[in-house]
């Protein structure tokens, strides 16, 4: 049988201005962080066609100590199915509410493209936006996800697609490619934000893997490759060899150039007493 349950959770996280860990790192200091969060869920029995049914409200706000205000954002789900495949789909939704108290340069292109930075004013900014996601179930030979967000975006709007493709044909072998588009609309300025992924990933035995990702974003014009050669000969005992590889279209005729390589390796054996 199916059953209902309630889940629910709520924190306060204060990080001083002196706090300077030793080692690691804090992304902001001089802050208290405020969030609470509460979500349902149902369960059918597995005969049913949808298996669960979900919703999630999600609510974070960040002060800086003694000046107010940083950011707030209210992150929620508003409804998810899933079917006992393991697909989903979830309609979204998120309000933000950012203050600047500096201005900010949220595009700053490459000079040889001949396109405007565009910067936003010192001021308080609130817009929310909603979203629909799909995803089919990961294990399958052939899986994806795609999402469409729409609506405001700081002092303007903006079009966001984000799509992924896996291939998993055998334990061997994954390809993915994923494409993320931003379409940015702002009375300080317009532009268009795109970034392409393709991955290869072979597992030749349990000890030995090799793991390429190729990369593409049209905002530095560049496109990036890693690859890596990864051999565990046993516990304790590893080895890398990692090609790093980027090219370039500097005068942005679609004309790509080296401009950065290297290739380094790293070998750790682990001595136990």
């Amino acid at each position: 049988p199916g059953f209902t349950g309630l889940r629910a959770s709520a924190s306060v996280k204060e990080v001083q201005a002196n706090f300077n860990p030793a080692l690691g790192f804090i992304n902001r200091a001089g802050i208290r962080d405020y969030s609470a969060e509460i979500g349902w869920i149902h369960r059918n029995s597995q005969q049913a066609n949808i298996r669960t049914i979900f919703t999630f409200w999600g609510w974070q706000r960040v002060e800086l100590i003694g000046r107010g205000l940083q950011s707030e954002v209210l992150d929620a789900r508003i409804v998810s199915f899933s079917n006992q495949a393991g697909d989903s789909i979830r309609l979204l939704y998120t309000d933000s509410k950012e203050v600047l108290r500096e201005p900010f340069t949220i595009w700053d292109p490459d000079p040889s493209s001949g396109e405007q930075a565009v910067t936003l004013p010192v001021g308080v900014y609130s817009y929310g936006a909603p979203a629909i996601f799909f995803q089919s179930e990961g294990s399958r030979k052939l899986s994806g996800r795609f999402t469409y967000r729409t609506g405001e975006f700081f002092s303007g709007e903006r079009d966001n697609i984000e799509a992924q493709m896996t291939w998993f044909p055998t334990e061997h072998f994954r390809a993915f490619v994923s494409y993320s588009y931003n379409d940015i609309e702002l009375p300080e300025g317009a532009f268009t934000l795109r970034l392409a992924r393709l991955g290869l990933d072979v597992i030749f035995s349990k000890t030995l893997s090799w793991v390429n990702l190729i990369q593409y974003d049209n905002g530095s014009e560049t496109v990036g490759i890693n690859s890596r050669l990864h051999w565990i000969p046993q516990a304790g005992r590893e080895a890398f060899v990692v090609l790093n590889h980027n090219l370039q279209d500097i005068d942005r005729n679609d004309s790509f150039h080296s401009s950065v390589a290297d290739l380094s390796l790293k070998f750790s054996y682990t001595f136990r007493f």
